[in-house]
């Protein structure tokens, strides 16, 4: 005789499919955004080897290399966000994936410095549209009680694979020259769609979709693109140069031009509405003054141990490990504990911790002579784990601001703060040291002393994160 099953057991499996399908989809968004970020960092070791094989090239061209895949990410963050809530996530993430696929074996396979940037520049674009996609298909599969969780187990990973850009990229480039540092993306493209596939869904939304505003998406990412291009390359063109103030201005006014023409219509290239919720922008702000922060230490600490302490790639990659582990750990410990109502205390903590970090290594314990353990190890340690807190904590208060119809519009705007900051810091550490180039030494620590005021602003910014009831916003 057939026994009928326990009460409540098809329950218990349709609950354990469901958490073995969210586990899936936060492997693959994970693995996405671990090719993407390490793009951008294995491309910073590869450039000298890259300028061997293309000698004509100029030092402003090669740079490109870098900026091309830069400047388009940040400018097509949010219309990619808001791409993929109109046509479908799944589907935008498997084209994405694909893209960046095919891009990395041109890049791999370019026999001119031109192809090279151009299939770079696309490359960028197809990671900008990767991002957002892969943390909003992530969320709306996990429930909602392990979404903070999900968020600081992707931000680890995200800034696993920016601090171990050096030692793959390293290894690669000794072994297999510097083509084998895009070649590898192939194979984990190819697991990762074939996976994606099977397990991320592929719903389309609902309603019929509605295309953002072609005008105001060219006229936000062209802005975007420009402003972030003036930042990177002023100190190559010159600040008071008119190609910098062109870019900057030119930059500006279309930004303007595409806020003005999403607050007036109804299908908006930006989501502005979500900025009624006073959560989501005071997320913005302190993603942008976390993003500041970030890469002007993140820029910073390898230049130091290149340069003042002359350190191998192999040594720098050693000793910045120390705030690679500390950030894997404190995220990972805060996406289990934050809360919506806590992301305040969070992330103001995490940005103080980065803001003392900073303000000891730009005191005269940072020196000429190496002090690995007395003072960089800590020092790396502290901001490190102040970074994991602080990139859990704003992710979270960003993403419980949205509703889950606006995931990735929601996403990509605030990726799209965060990489604004970081071309601000990029800029400043390039004319800071550009400014003290005969006293290197004074200029790193004036660096980490304007990190230190960014991250205390962060901190206050974080502060603010305070919860208050209030409905998520929708941008419609």
């Amino acid at each position: 005789m057939r026994q009928s099953p326990p009460p409540g057991g098809d329950e218990n499996a349709a609950a354990t499919s469901t958490q073995v399908r969210a586990g899936f989809v936060l492997f693959i968004a994970c693995a996405a955004t671990f090719i993407a970020t390490l793009d951008i960092s294995v491309a910073n070791i590869a450039l000298p080897r890259i300028s061997l094989a293309f000698p004509g090239a100029s030092v402003t061209t090669l740079t490109w290399v870098i900026s091309g895949y830069a400047v388009t990410f940040a400018a097509l963050l949010c219309p990619a966000g808001r791409l993929a809530d109109t046509l479908g996530r799944g589907q935008v993430f498997v084209s994405s994936v694909l893209v960046f696929g095919v891009t990395s074996a041109l890049c791999g396979a370019s026999n001119s410095i031109g192809l090279l940037i151009s299939a770079r520049v696309v490359q960028g674009m197809a990671a900008a549209f990767m991002i957002p996609a892969a943390l909003a298909i992530t969320l709306a599969a996990t429930p909602i009680q392990r979404i903070p969780a999900a968020i600081g187990l992707w931000s680890a990973v995200a800034g696993l694979s920016a601090a171990l850009g050096p030692v793959i990229g390293g290894a690669l480039i000794a072994g297999w020259g510097w083509r084998s540092v895009f070649f590898v993306n192939v194979p984990l493209v190819v697991v990762i769609a074939i996976t994606s596939v099977r397990v991320v869904p592929m719903h389309r939304p609902a309603q019929r979709a509605v295309w953002p505003d072609p005008l105001g998406v060219l006229c936000f990412a062209g802005g975007i693109g420009l402003v972030v291009a003036g930042l990177t390359e002023g100190s190559t063109w010159a600040w008071i140069s008119w190609r910098t103030a062109a870019a900057m201005a030119a930059g500006i006014a279309l930004v303007a031009i595409a806020l003005i023409r999403s607050s007036t219509r109804s299908n908006p290239a930006i989501p502005t509405g979500l900025w009624r919720s006073r959560t989501f922008a005071k997320a913005n702000v302190a993603s942008f003054l976390f993003g500041t922060a970030l890469f002007l230490g993140g820029l910073a600490a390898p230049l130091f141990l290149a340069l003042i302490w002359n350190y191998s790639i192999w040594e720098s990659a050693g000793a910045l490990s120390a705030a690679t582990l500390a950030s894997i750990v404190s995220a990972t410990v805060a996406g289990r504990r934050v809360t919506e109502e806590t992301t305040f205390v969070f992330a103001s903590v995490g940005m103080g911790m980065l803001c003392l970090s900073n303000i000891w290594m730009g005191s005269s314990a940072l020196g000429l002579e190496r002090q690995l353990w007395e003072t960089w190890v800590p020092a790396m340690v502290l901001g490190g784990l102040g970074i994991g807190l602080a990139i859990t904590a704003i992710s979270v208060a960003a993403a419980s601001a949205v509703s889950p119809l606006d995931f990735a519009s929601g996403l990509g705007l605030n990726l799209t703060a965060r990489q604004l900051g970081g071309a601000v810091g990029v800029a400043i550490v390039a004319t800071v040291l550009a400014a003290n180039r005969h006293n290197l030494l004074d200029g790193f620590h004036l660096v980490y002393d304007l990190c230190a005021v960014v991250s205390l602003i962060g901190a206050l910014a974080g502060l603010a994160l305070r919860s208050r009831s209030e409905e998520p916003a929708a941008f419609g």
